[in-house]
């Protein structure tokens, strides 16, 4: 074998090493996650399928008055992994309402992911009717030692519909107290925003000002579906702000995770799951090869795309 070959062969190895580790972030809004739900086999399967697949998600929508549900969803998770790699980090339940809900964050210690600090925004006072959100956000800096950046702080928000308009465009205050409190420039919203269809038309959206901030980048688009039903609605979203964050996400990453079509599902129990797909993203890690090249560079350079698919494809017929 000659020298040529071997110095391809590992340039492969490290490609592919850093496309395999690279850090998966999602968010998933369960629908109703309580009792009932989790006492149901065939949904906490797939459910714990989804979950498993990340190494930070967002979980919504949890209403889990009898504290039975989240055990069982972290049993589910576990069992579907290489042991106790788990670990997760859940708000109090919130809500002005007797629906009160909860955000939960799963994430994998294993892969040295530790949170680092937590908190529910304060957003005002639920009594004098001064408060700007139905369900604060819930926010959580994470330490992730093999990631680019190590350290960031993830924004969960379960947007009102009913005021959906409103509670987006205070999430600018949110970002910016974020930024200030967990001394951090790397910071993400993500979870259900309702930003679309009846909630938030596209002409509403496009009047918004934090549509308009040039230091933040929404990856998903307005054209895009995150639901599982029969609507066609851009809800789910991220807010990304921070250069280097923005910079290190892995080429492609961003997407809905059609999870009917990935198991194979029937469309009834795909809707028993949720009425929503996750969205996700990865950041690349320490030994990524085209580390800090900007996710933006690549949408424009077609070149630059169909260099790192040929590659990729090429180095994966090598195994």
């Amino acid at each position: 074998m000659s020298s040529k070959v071997v110095q391809y062969i590992l340039l492969c190895a490290v490609f592919l090493y850093g496309v395999v580790n690279a850090l998966k972030i999602g968010s998933f809004n369960i629908q109703i996650f309580g009792d009932s739900k989790s006492k149901k086999p065939e949904v906490m399967e797939i459910i714990g399928k989804i979950l498993v697949r990340y190494d930070i998600v967002l979980i919504m929508e949890i209403r889990d008055s009898k504290k039975k549900a989240i055990p069982r969803l972290l049993e589910t998770v576990q069992s579907h992994s290489e042991g106790d790699v788990f670990d997760m980090i859940i708000s109090e339940r919130i809500g002005r309402t007797n629906s009160k809900e909860q955000y939960a964050f799963l994430y994998r210690k294993d892969r040295g992911i530790e949170v680092v600090d937590s908190f529910l925004y304060e957003d005002g006072s639920e009594v004098d009717k001064t408060d700007q959100f139905e369900r604060e956000p819930f926010v959580v800096k994470f330490k992730a030692s093999n990631a680019v950046p190590d350290v960031f702080s993830l924004i969960g928000i379960h947007v009102d519909p009913d005021i959906a308009v409103q509670e987006i465009s205070a999430l600018e205050d949110v970002i910016d107290y974020t930024m200030g409190r967990t001394n951090t420039a790397n910071v993400v919203v993500l979870g259900d925003l309702n930003a679309d269809c009846s909630y938030v038309s596209k002409s509403k959206m496009k009047k918004l000002a934090i549509r308009h901030r040039s230091d933040l980048y929404w990856p998903i688009g307005d054209d895009v579906d995150t639901t599982s039903g029969n609507s066609d609605c851009a809800y789910d979203r991220f807010i990304i702000r921070g250069k280097e964050f923005i910079k290190n996400i892995v080429e492609d990453s961003v997407q809905v995770f059609d999870y009917q079509k990935h198991f194979d599902l029937s469309r009834e129990l795909t809707l028993k799951v949720s009425d929503h797909y996750p969205i996700e993203l990865e950041l690349q890690n320490l030994n990524s090869p085209s580390l800090g090249t900007s996710i933006v560079s690549h949408r424009l350079s077609v070149t630059g795309i169909f260099f790192t698919s040929v590659f990729a494809a090429r180095c994966l017929s090598l195994f």
